[in-house]
């Protein structure tokens, strides 16, 4: 199934964290009200179907609020429980996945991934023959290493190997390594969600576990986040849908990810994790405290 770049705008997910080491503990209340009135704006001009807003600082409690609906259709209300899709967000959570496994020399982040995927043992450079080496993990977290990006026109099959969910993510890496290198590994940065997919295939063959088994062991279990994750429970119901506007009012996005149900099997590492905004809050909170949460170490400085 296609996900088009209007997904992205289709419905809100605002997690913002005022990083302050000098927070006297008093309520973000007041700090959320200018982006408060921003999303009722959005939401009565029919821009937007609904919203959460988490606003804290890194020594003070986070505040909650949530607009609107999970979708237009339905008209079920969002709450602070309610699952987002958090789109390239999904990018932090994944570094910090590599991050663990580095920590614990599961990986080496300097390594060729060549090493672990056999497939990208001889890259090519689109138009110029074989690239002169694979590329390397912390290339591929930094979007160096020369896999294609979507920000750029792409093919059918380039867009198919991050856009089709029912494919594993084995099946959309093993795709991505048959398609030509933009450039020469660490030699130019290109945004991409494709070099994001490899990274998480890495992973799972370095560590022996799918990469939602790998967020969960290293990130969602020690924060106690216990609605972050790539595949949301197929029964689950409070999940906000994409949305994308059609004849100048908004319409449900039928590929949304978990929509697909039991046929989704995709986890697009960087792009489709789902989360409520004061679950992304309290990893960006564990951040701000240079990988501790409640004195307890989830990642190293």
């Amino acid at each position: 199934m296609a996900l088009t770049m209007k997904f992205a705008r289709s419905l809100a997910v605002v997690a913002v964290c005022l990083a302050s080491s000098a927070s006297d503990g008093r309520s973000a209340e007041p700090n959320a009200t200018r982006v408060y009135a921003v999303i009722d704006r959005l939401i009565k001009n029919g821009s937007v179907a609904g919203a959460q807003v988490a606003v804290g600082e890194a020594n003070s409690p986070v505040v909650s609020k949530s607009f609107g609906v999970r979708d237009v259709n339905g008209r079920k209300p969002i709450d602070d429980d309610t699952q987002f899709c958090i789109g390239s967000c999904s990018k932090m959570f994944a570094g910090a996945v590599l991050v663990s496994l580095a920590t614990d020399k599961s990986v080496d982040l300097d390594a060729p991934i060549d090493r672990w995927l056999k497939e990208f043992s001889t890259p090519t450079l689109a138009g110029s023959g074989k690239a002169s080496r694979a590329p390397t993990l912390i290339e591929l977290l930094c979007h160096r290493a020369g896999i294609y990006s979507q920000r750029n026109r792409l093919t059918k099959s380039q867009s198919r190997w991050i856009r089709d969910f029912e494919l594993s993510l084995a099946d959309s890496v093993a795709g991505i390594a048959r398609e030509p290198l933009s450039s020469e590994p660490g030699k130019q940065f290109a945004y991409s969600g494709a070099g994001y997919c490899v990274l998480g295939r890495v992973a799972e063959v370095a560590a022996g576990k799918s990469f939602n088994e790998l967020l969960a062991l290293h990130v969602t279990r020690p924060l106690k986040l216990s609605r972050t994750t790539y595949f949301p429970a197929v029964d689950e119901d409070n999940i906000a849908v994409g949305h994308t506007m059609l004849n100048g009012k908004l319409s449900v996005v039928s590929q949304t990810p978990h929509l697909l149900r039991k046929r989704h099997k995709l986890a697009l590492i960087g792009g489709s994790i789902y989360s409520p905004a004061r679950e992304a809050a309290e990893f960006a909170r564990m951040l701000l405290h240079k990988g501790k949460a409640k004195n307890r170490k989830v990642l190293s400085p």
